[in-house]
């Protein structure tokens, strides 16, 4: 297997209830121009700290969605659930299949297809519909693709579990890309 070298940006922005909500929220604006230059995103939820996982994706997805639709429609992302280890009872073999079971990895990419299908379709084909000129963005089936993540994995950063998954996963995703 030939991988990709891989060089990693890696930023961690938290949403937060804090007196500094405003300067975070200010350094996500700066955060956000940056990925002008990024080709595939890589989205860190924590499964283990998170009361739904799900809807921390979506949060994140949408705010990246208004600050600039392209960021959703045009760049690949890898959806990575981090902390397993914290899910199991000492067993870091056993770590990333209890996470798969708290968020099966095919439950969450028909979560993600059903709110596309009633939240995103039709406002995202306008926006690729009016940058394109065209009547259509390929429809929607090729739209959902787009939305969709190129893989899901569950990793502990503290074990190794999934490591080698990520790489294999990020390498795929680039490959797929034209340079």
């Amino acid at each position: 297997l030939k991988r990709t070298r891989l060089i990693c940006h890696l930023v961690d922005i938290a949403a937060s209830a804090d007196p500094f909500a405003d300067y975070i929220q200010i350094l996500g604006r700066v955060f956000l121009r940056h990925l002008k230059r990024t080709r595939l995103i890589c989205h860190l939820v924590d499964i283990a700290a998170s009361a739904d996982p799900f809807a921390d994706y979506i949060q994140i997805r949408e705010e990246l969605r208004m600050y600039n639709p392209d960021y959703v429609l045009r760049k690949p992302h890898v959806v990575v659930f981090t902390k397993c280890d914290l899910l199991s009872d000492g067993d870091s073999s056993s770590s990333a299949a209890e996470a798969e079971a708290l968020m099966d990895r095919e439950d969450f990419l028909s979560q993600v297809m059903a709110y596309h299908r009633e939240h995103s379709l039709q406002a995202l084909s306008s926006a690729v519909a009016a940058a394109e000129g065209e009547g259509q963005a390929g429809g929607d089936d090729s739209l959902l693709r787009l939305l969709c993540p190129s893989d899901v994995v569950y990793i502990s950063s503290k074990t190794g579990v999934g490591m080698d998954t990520l790489v294999d996963a990020l390498s795929s995703a680039l490959e797929r890309l034209d340079f």
